[in-house]
């Protein structure tokens, strides 16, 4: 029984990356997630000085943003 080596292991477990479509796909995912990430903490920022510096108005936003998903994902099977 032959042990493989770190760098094989390595090698095989990001073997996708070799296909160019898998990597622009990658890339693509990548920057739309730091979008999403960029765009959720300016909203807070924006609501929480809006506020007057109000936490529980920053909650209510945010508890208001999750609402559809936890209502409708059960129903679509998220």
């Amino acid at each position: 029984m032959q042990r493989s080596s770190f760098g094989g292991a390595f090698s095989a477990n990001f073997s996708p990356l070799r296909i160019r479509n898998f990597r622009i796909y990658l890339s693509g995912q990548a920057v739309s997630l730091i979008g999403t990430w960029l765009q959720i903490t300016a909203q807070g920022v924006v609501e929480f000085k809006l506020s007057g510096d109000s936490a529980t108005a920053l909650g209510v936003v945010r508890m208001l943003n999750m609402l559809l998903p936890l209502l409708f994902g059960p129903l679509v099977g998220a």
